[in-house]
């Protein structure tokens, strides 16, 4: 597990650091073709060929495979931190997420249903 870019994760979520990225857990990338969810981000912000992290015909599955590379987790961890174990995408906020990524970076363990609020 790489903490560092988990945390890094965290934080360019938390401050929209990449503009052209909204978030989203629902999907890999939003209708422009970039990245939207917890795979997304960590694939353009550590992915290989970053030049091209917002070109479309990059499959959903390649994204969440290298998102698990970049961040260091096992198969496991990426299901549950990717699929919003326990609250579901569709019902995940940014907040939540933000705060899963963090205790995960902490523990070891990822948990969805810590507060992370509404946003």
């Amino acid at each position: 597990m790489n903490k560092e870019r988990i945390l890094a994760v965290a934080d360019a979520i938390e401050k929209s650091s990449v503009p052209e990225l909204g978030f989203s857990m629902r999907s890999f990338r939003s209708d422009c073709g970039t990245a939207a969810c917890i795979a997304g981000w960590a694939f353009v912000l550590f992915a290989k060929n970053g030049e091209n992290r917002f070109r479309r015909g990059v499959s959903p599955y390649d994204i969440e495979v290298e998102g698990q590379v970049v961040l260091g987790l096992k198969d496991v961890e990426a299901g549950r931190l990717f699929y919003a174990s326990g609250v579901g995408v569709h019902y995940a906020t940014r907040g939540q997420a933000i705060a899963a990524l963090r205790h995960l970076a902490a523990t070891g363990v990822v948990d969805w249903l810590r507060d992370g609020g509404a946003s």
